[in-house]
């Protein structure tokens, strides 16, 4: 619907924040970056990293024929992992991984990935990754903004959040929900 009503109308897509989010993992190579490599940047960041891209590229496209890489930019920290009370929690429950007070795995991640899109346009993919997320189970969350459009989801909430400027020519009405969804035409406002 994005793609048919905002992009068609107004023009492609620019930005694409993504995150994956929890508590962390439940299994000890996960935890020891000598093992695996890191922490949650090479677990997750490139699940966020690829729903960026998708959000990013016209429905039947590939993102690698729509989208050419320009630059990428990334910070990682130990937020939570590394603090002394949750080092220890690690140490109970994985013992022979490292100490993380000494040599945390980051349990945060953010990268800004450039690209030019197929249209010559840049672009940008905001990506976000976390073990150190407190709440129900895993949270992804998901925006996409266009010239006269947005849209906002994420797994805990439920309901998206689709926006239609009043700029944006409007041609026909707003489709009807499917036989037997859930999806409300409430999620769907313009101003």
């Amino acid at each position: 619907m994005v793609w048919a009503r905002g992009a068609g109308p107004s023009g492609s897509p620019y930005l694409a924040r993504c995150a994956e989010e929890h508590s962390g993992p439940h299994s000890a190579w996960f935890r020891d970056s000598e093992a695996q490599g890191a922490g949650a940047l090479n677990d997750m960041m490139c699940h966020s990293l690829e729903a960026g891209r998708f959000l990013l590229t016209p429905p039947g496209t590939d993102p690698g024929d729509w989208l050419t890489p320009v630059s990428v930019t990334a910070t990682i920290a130990s937020l939570r992992w590394g603090r002394d009370h949750y080092a220890s929690i690690l140490e109970q429950r994985f013992p022979g991984v490292q100490d993380y007070r000494d040599t945390p795995a980051e349990d945060y991640a953010s990268a800004t990935y450039t690209f030019r899109n197929g249209d010559g346009e840049p672009v940008i993919v905001e990506a976000t990754t976390s073990w150190s997320f407190t709440g129900a189970g895993l949270r992804l969350s998901y925006e996409l903004l266009g010239p006269e459009y947005s849209l906002n989801t994420h797994s805990l909430n439920g309901d998206a959040e689709v926006f239609f400027s009043r700029d944006l020519p409007q041609q026909s009405p707003a489709p009807s929900p499917p036989a037997g969804s859930h999806w409300s035409r409430s999620a769907v406002g313009s101003a």
